[in-house]
């Protein structure tokens, strides 16, 4: 592992050389919006949130202490009304996933109440906070559905404007604070995070120029439709997905940073990680986002990737992404974030590659056993060649009828911003063929996959490199990558080879 240590980005300020190769990445760690001295002393503080009151005493194992007045109520009709298994689950359905996490320890017949809630709620939900549109709501967050259960994971894509965007205590609706901040501002991130994920740290944010949201015609959310990069222009725009906790499903993050130059924490943080996963479980899917501090070209072999197929030579998985601005993983990173709002800086997180891997457990004899855990993931790669309409359609048709279309389902679209105008034609023939599934992403400068399951072409349209090394084969230029991710029960399975 020694012999291939991570690319450096030359830091040098001062060299043509640098600020021509690394351009875009060291504009932006040294654009200054504004500088500290010239800052207006009333100029609005952006508050860091935190957990509320109660979850905080729960994560912490602490009593809290309320200064509340008691309602005063007939405690009979209390007990009935606790004790009532119906009315219980009833009342327990409205509040938010994490209160649903405390009330499981109140009595046996509201823990059996919430655990029940929780095997009824396996949908996906989408969600975008659109500044593009000219509403004069409070709150902006518009979601498909309310957030019943635990996330597994929330994939969040954001433009530049998005990703510092901020609002006043006061005008977001619920109230992220107990009681709303005086001239203070909180960012729109944190305020997600905080409704979606607190107390857990599984949002995984991308941050890129020009994004894709198609949600279903169906859902409320679809008048905020980007199915064009030309037409977003400069205002702030987050969109989403929450994918809900799937029994036995897991879903990790791996993030390199630049300080894992040394190769022996890249060593711990890579490598070491995934040899211990592949133990126990399968990787299902690989989401990877390179950021412009590194060009995934350069590192000699993609040996990082290629990792993932030889820990897994005999299960096949799906692999997509692709190179883009910048990424935010953690709550600290959000902190960050928020400390460079303030400062009048432009932040960036310094992540080398963020990698998100879903997987499940392994049979005793080490294989798959996708039919017991009802998930699955597919990748689909669209190559700079495959340009017409008729290849693309039939292309998107093929990858259909060889996968199964499941009761739950997304697809994420990583393309190139050269593709141009087919973005459009690429993502309608894509509801077409899966009409049920909600498509979001980001165009990048450089797109990474793997065609799971393989696509059958011609040994003249195999590329050479991957003729003479098919591990070489992930990394493409003016291409679409598909991912799809589906579970819960299966309305079509996919067609026999043979046919």
């Amino acid at each position: 592992m020694a012999e291939n240590p991570l690319p450096q980005v030359n830091d040098d300020s001062g060299s043509d050389e640098s600020e021509e190769s690394n351009g875009p990445v060291l504009r932006r760690l040294r654009k200054i919006s504004a500088d500290k001295s010239t800052l207006p002393s009333n100029r609005p503080i952006c508050s860091k949130l935190s957990l509320p009151e109660h979850i905080a005493a729960y994560c912490e194992k602490r009593e809290l202490i309320r200064d509340d007045t008691p309602i005063s109520c007939d405690n009979a009709i209390v007990e009935k009304a606790m004790s009532n298994y119906i009315i219980a689950k009833e009342i327990l359905s409205n509040l938010s996933w994490q209160d649903k996490g405390l009330c499981k320890h109140v009595c046996t017949t509201w823990r059996s109440a919430v655990n029940s809630l929780v095997r009824e709620h396996f949908h996906l939900v989408d969600f975008v906070y659109n500044m593009q549109r000219k509403v004069f709501d409070h709150d902006r967050l518009i979601k498909s559905n309310d957030f019943h259960k635990a996330p597994m994971a929330v994939l969040v894509f954001v433009n530049n404007a998005g990703s510092a965007m901020t609002a006043y205590c006061k005008d977001i609706i619920p109230c992220p604070c107990k009681t709303p901040c005086k001239a203070k501002l909180h960012s729109i991130l944190d305020v997600i995070h905080q409704r979606l994920c607190a107390p857990k740290d599984c949002m995984f944010t991308v941050v890129t120029s020009f994004l894709t949201f198609m949600p279903l015609p169906s859902s409320v959310t679809y008048s905020n439709v980007l199915r064009h990069y030309h037409k977003q222009g400069s205002k702030p725009f987050i969109g989403g997905i929450y994918i809900p906790d799937i029994p036995n499903v897991q879903f990790h993050v791996l993030n390199i940073k630049q300080k894992n130059r040394n190769t022996m924490d890249f060593q711990d943080d890579f490598y070491d990680v995934l040899e211990k996963l592949a133990e126990t479980r399968i990787f299902k899917g690989v989401l990877v986002y390179a950021t412009q501090y590194y060009i995934l070209q350069s590192f000699e072999g993609i040996t990082l990737l290629n990792y993932f197929k030889l820990l897994q030579q005999e299960i096949p998985f799906a692999l997509a992404g692709c190179i883009i601005e910048d990424t935010i993983l953690q709550q600290s990173q959000i902190d960050e974030m928020i400390k460079g709002i303030n400062d009048g800086i432009d932040y960036a997180s310094n992540n080398l590659i963020s990698i998100g891997v879903f997987t499940i457990p392994k049979n005793d004899d080490g294989s798959d056993n996708r039919e017991n855990y009802n998930f699955d993931m597919f990748s689909l790669v669209i190559q700079k060649c495959e340009w017409t309409k008729p290849k693309i359609q039939e292309i998107i048709n093929d990858f259909a009828k060889k996968v199964p279309h499941f009761e739950h389902s997304v697809a994420l679209k990583l393309s190139c911003i050269g593709r141009d105008k087919k973005h459009e034609i690429e993502q309608e023939y894509f509801r077409v063929a899966f009409p049920q599934t909600p498509l979001v992403g980001c165009y990048g400068n450089g797109e990474i996959g793997i065609n799971h399951p393989p696509r059958s072409c011609s040994h003249g349209q195999m590329s050479k490199r991957a003729r003479q090394d098919p591990l070489k084969d992930m990394t493409y230029s003016y291409s679409t990558v598909f991912l799809y991710i589906g579970w819960g029960k299966i309305f079509a399975e996919p067609e026999s080879p043979n046919k």
